[in-house]
């Protein structure tokens, strides 16, 4: 198979992704930043700019207990968590959509139509790739579980129009996102 024919996407260090087939060495947390700053969320359908993440701060944010009834306050709402079960579940929801950094977002209703089945295995296999990579283990039953309510709350903040991200340009959430993930690196 020719280089111009492999099913790789180049990556903003300089990496070769398979999403298909994901190796370890293939993914960083910086060209996952860097991704999930450049994706928008709801199909950029908004009068400002925010994409995943700058979601994803706000996810782990609620998940470890911050608050975010001000604008930008999950960047500065305090501090991440110290202990090591914090720190996992922050990197964890870092990563939860992780997976959008390489092959982008869909919005809910296309996502979960019944015709894009393919797109959400091929997501999950990559995001458990990334997972894998970034922070070991898969998430346990009860870690699956904040992260579903707090991704959830997050959903009905962003859906109201007084919702204001802090970030903006792609530029600032990418800093953002490794700032959050530099402050609950290895436990």
């Amino acid at each position: 198979m020719s280089r111009l024919t492999q099913p790789t996407i180049n990556t903003f260090t300089g990496r070769r992704l398979d999403p298909f087939d994901p190796r370890p060495d293939q993914i960083d947390a910086r060209d996952v930043a860097a991704g999930l700053a450049s994706v928008t969320r709801f199909a950029g359908q908004l009068p400002y700019f925010y994409c995943v993440a700058e979601h994803s701060i706000l996810v782990a944010r609620l998940a470890t207990g911050g608050d975010p009834a001000r604008r930008g306050a999950f960047r500065t709402c305090g501090s991440w968590p110290v202990d090591a079960a914090g720190r996992r579940l922050a990197r964890l929801v870092l990563c939860h959509d992780a997976e959008e950094a390489y092959i982008g977002d869909l919005i809910r209703p296309v996502k979960h139509h019944p015709a894009f089945a393919a797109y959400r295995a091929l997501a999950a296999d990559l995001r458990d790739a990334i997972i894998g990579a970034l922070v070991g283990a898969r998430p346990t039953d009860v870690e699956a579980a904040a992260i579903h309510d707090a991704d959830q709350r997050a959903y009905a903040l962003e859906r109201e129009l007084g919702f204001v991200p802090a970030c903006r340009t792609w530029v600032e959430a990418r800093v953002a996102w490794l700032d959050a993930w530099g402050a609950v690196g290895d436990a």
